[in-house]
């Protein structure tokens, strides 16, 4: 398929146990609810402040991207513990099935594949958060998580143990003038 291959002297049992992930997320994450929206939004536009390209979100932007649509987009949150629970980090990813064509599509028809999304971090650092969406990903039935080196990603992708793809991201942005950014001063997943 392409997404992933054996490296040299490596056989399926190492890169299994090389890329085994734990059965279970480390935090306690749960679905984004109705009473989540407002708090992610506030948590999502801080973290975004950082960026040089970026959308500002509104809560009716949040809850129409970021609610969690089973087969769609995927959106977990953490709470504090307490009395009053605040959402202190979240991550989201969506869902983008392909079909498997040639060889191998009599065995799996279908590769379902995770994409990262938006994700903010407050009380982790992102390679932990990261390895927590993975998680919930596997758990959910994906095959494949994809991450963009956008925003902090890229810091941790290698250690992670992400493959690098062989595309260009591109960004048209109509008649805005906006100077060439790096990954890491971009803040837009587009969808």
């Amino acid at each position: 398929c392409g997404f992933s291959y054996l490296g040299p002297r490596m056989s399926l049992a190492m890169a299994i146990k090389l890329y085994r992930l734990p059965e279970k997320t480390k935090h306690i994450f749960k679905p984004i609810e109705q009473k989540d929206i407002k708090q992610v939004t506030n948590l999502l536009n801080e973290h975004l402040k950082e960026y040089k390209l970026k959308q500002i979100f509104s809560e009716a932007d949040v809850k129409h991207w970021l609610s969690y649509q089973d087969k769609v987009v995927y959106t977990f949150v953490k709470h504090s513990e307490g009395k009053d629970p605040k959402v202190t980090d979240f991550f989201s990813f969506y869902s983008l099935p392909s079909t498997v064509l040639g060889q191998g599509s009599d065995k799996h028809k279908t590769i379902f594949a995770a994409y990262n999304y938006y994700s903010v971090a407050t009380t982790m650092d992102i390679k932990e958060l990261i390895q927590e969406a993975l998680i919930s990903a596997k758990n959910e039935g994906f095959d494949v998580y994809n991450c963009l080196d956008l925003m902090r990603n890229g810091e941790v992708l290698k250690d992670l143990k992400f493959g690098q793809g062989d595309g260009k991201l591109q960004y048209y942005l109509y008649n805005y003038a906006c100077p060439t950014c790096k990954p890491g001063d971009i803040g837009l997943i587009l969808l």
